[in-house]
C-alpha cells in the first residue's frame, strides 16, 4: 500500500487509505461523519539518507504500556482518540510502499473479558477468534479476518487482551492482493515481542515532543507532546488533540489549532486579544509576551473566558500579512502541579512551529 505525504489536519471528508478507513470503522464503530486525519508519515525524499528516530519504550507508559518496534518500522500519526501508536512496516528497499500497517488501542473494558472483546471484534470483521492466545503474560484473543471494501480484500490479524480496566487491541493490516502473505502475521509477532505492560503513569511524566513535527493544514509543522492524541470530537477547519489522563479518566490538556483571517498590518497582539475579548475573556486579562521563533509569534498568559472555569494560553504565529496560526491551549488539569508543567510546554511547542517558503 503507498503511503501519502503526512499531515494531521483534521476534517470531515478525506481521502486516505483503504485500509485504514476500514480499519477505522472496524475497531471504533465509527459512523460516516466521524472527523478522521491525514496520518501517513512523511514520505522521504529517495535522495535523502535519514537518521533513525530513537525510540523511547517509556513515551507510551501513559497508556500503560511500553512497546518496542523493529528499527525499520516508520512511525505514523495515531489518526484517533484511542489509538497509542501506528507504524508502517515499510517493503523492502522502499520509502514509500508498506507491507503492513500495525496499529497499537486502548479503551476502557467496561466489563468485557478479553474473549468478550475478541469475540465483537471477530464478528465486525466476519472472522474468527481464539480465546487461548497470549499478550505479554495475560490471556488475548487472536482475531484473524479480512477487510473488504469494493475493490480490494486485505488480511488483517488482531490479538485482544484485557489488562486491568481497559482492552488493548495489536492488529496489522497486510496490503490489498496479500491474502495468502504472511507480511501482516510477522509484523504482529515482532509487536508482541517488543510489547509489556507496566502501571499506568501520569502524563507530566513523559513530556518530551516528538522527535519528528507534525504538518497542520499543509500550512506549518509543530512538534506536539507526545502524549497528544485527537479528540473524539472534531469541528471542521480545526485540528483539536488532548492529553488524556487515563489514571484520572479525564483530559489534563486540550490543543486546538487553526488559520484565521486578519485585518493587514493588524499585529499579533492586537488581533490575538480581539479574538479572545470575542470569546469572552476581559482585555485587562490579557498579556502578550514574545516567543524566540521566525516567523513572529507571541504567547498569552494563562486567562479565563467567561463562564468556563479553565484557564487558557493563546498562541499566535504570523503566516502572512493578513493570515495567522491560532493555537489555544486548554489548561483543562485541576492539579496546580501539573498545570504548571503543562504552560511551560506550550510555549515550547509554539516555539517548534516552523512555516514552510513559498
Amino acid at each position: 500500500m503507498a503511503l501519502p505525504q503526512s499531515d494531521w489536519t483534521l476534517i470531515q471528508s478525506v481521502q486516505y487509505s483503504i485500509v485504514m478507513r476500514s480499519l477505522l470503522l472496524i475497531f471504533l464503530g465509527a459512523a460516516t461523519t466521524t472527523v478522521v486525519a491525514q496520518t501517513d508519515p512523511v514520505t522521504p525524499s529517495p535522495t535523502t539518507q535519514q537518521a533513525p528516530v530513537p525510540q523511547v519504550p517509556e513515551e507510551f507508559t501513559p497508556f500503560g504500556v511500553k512497546i518496542t518496534v523493529p528499527s525499520g518500522w516508520k512511525r505514523m500519526p495515531e489518526g484517533q482518540p484511542d489509538s497509542v501508536a501506528r507504524w508502517a512496516v515499510l517493503k523492502p528497499e522502499s520509502t514509500t510502499e508498506a507491507d503492513a500497517v500495525v496499529t497499537v488501542e486502548i479503551s476502557p473494558a467496561r466489563g468485557r473479558t478479553a474473549e468478550i472483546a475478541g469475540n465483537e471484534l471477530a464478528k465486525r470483521l466476519k472472522g474468527t477468534a481464539d480465546k487461548d492466545a497470549e499478550l505479554a503474560g495475560d490471556r488475548a484473543s487472536r482475531v484473524t479476518g479480512t477487510v473488504v471494501d469494493a475493490k480490494t480484500k486485505k488480511p488483517l490479524e488482531a490479538l485482544v487482551s484485557r489488562h486491568e480496566d481497559f482492552i488493548y487491541t495489536l492488529s496489522a493490516a497486510g496490503s490489498a492482493g496479500a491474502e495468502g502473505g504472511m507480511a501482516h502475521s510477522q509484523a504482529l509477532q515482532d509487536l508482541r515481542q517488543g510489547f509489556e505492560f507496566t502501571p499506568i503513569t501520569s502524563p507530566t511524566e513523559h513530556m518530551d515532543l516528538r522527535a519528528e513535527p507534525v504538518t497542520i493544514f499543509r500550512r506549518f509543522a509543530i512538534k506536539p507532546i507526545a502524549t497528544l492524541r485527537p479528540t473524539p470530537d472534531q469541528k471542521p477547519n480545526i485540528v483539536q488533540m488532548r492529553v488524556f489522563n487515563y489514571r484520572r479518566s479525564r483530559p489534563d490538556l486540550v490543543v486546538t489549532m487553526e488559520i484565521l483571517p486578519v485585518a493587514a498590518g493588524a499585529g499579533l497582539e492586537k488581533s490575538g486579544t480581539e479574538i479572545a475579548t470575542r470569546s469572552g475573556a476581559k482585555k485587562d486579562d490579557i498579556n502578550w509576551k514574545e516567543v524566540n521563533g521566525t516567523p513572529r509569534r507571541v504567547m498569552s498568559g494563562p486567562f479565563k473566558i467567561a463562564n468556563r472555569n479553565m484557564p487558557v494560553r493563546v498562541g499566535l504565529v504570523q503566516l502572512s500579512a493578513d493570515e495567522i496560526a491560532m493555537i489555544n491551549f486548554g489548561l483543562v488539569t485541576p492539579d496546580d502541579y501539573d498545570r504548571v508543567l503543562y504552560e511551560a510546554k506550550c510555549e515550547e511547542m509554539l516555539q517548534s512551529v516552523e512555516v514552510p517558503k513559498k
